[in-house]
């Protein structure tokens, strides 16, 4: 029994008490979530026609005219948005397929932190800056509308990896 005893006390310094923290529950259910809507924008979008993106592009760019109008807003957002939506056309495969196999890479990322795996951490941290690498790479520069999409995923997935790297400390290997 004493063996029993001291293998329960290794067990516990060595690898925690097998208990996962709330907080670290919590972040990877919200990750699991933007992993699946992720997932589901990338999969919608590569069922889309070209016509179809080029409708919706119209339509979009037709609705920032109309505004612009009312609003006397510059008319420079007009161009960003032409230039962010045939960018978005052009790329449409490459892109969402890069989405697509990166963000089921974040998923095992995000289930290897849920089994308090560090390695888990640093595939999160190096599918996060791809991530940032595509949307640099395939979105128009200089554009307003690009620079916010990037700011924007930046910021979340900066406020993600400091709300796992807190919990670094109850991961192990």
């Amino acid at each position: 029994m004493e063996d029993h005893t001291e293998n329960l006390e290794f067990n516990a310094q060595h690898h925690g008490s097998g208990n996962r923290p709330s907080f670290l529950l919590v972040i990877c259910i919200l990750s699991w979530i933007s992993v699946g809507w992720h997932v589901l924008g990338a999969v919608g979008q590569l069922t889309k026609s070209v016509d179809g993106m080029e409708e919706e592009a119209k339509q979009a760019i037709y609705d920032v005219k109309q505004t612009i109008q009312e609003t006397g807003e510059a008319e420079w957002m007009l161009e960003h948005t032409k230039d962010f939506l045939y960018a978005g056309i052009e790329h449409n495969t490459v892109h969402n397929y890069s989405y697509l196999f990166l963000f089921l890479l974040q998923g095992v990322a995000v289930y290897l932190m849920f089994q308090q795996k560090k390695l888990g951490f640093w595939a999160y941290l190096g599918i996060q800056a791809t991530v940032l690498g595509v949307m640099i790479m395939y979105y128009p520069w200089p554009n307003f509308i690009s620079a916010a999409s990037v700011g924007y995923r930046a910021f979340t997935s900066v406020l993600f990896t400091i709300l796992f790297a807190v919990n670094l400390k109850h991961m192990y290997k």
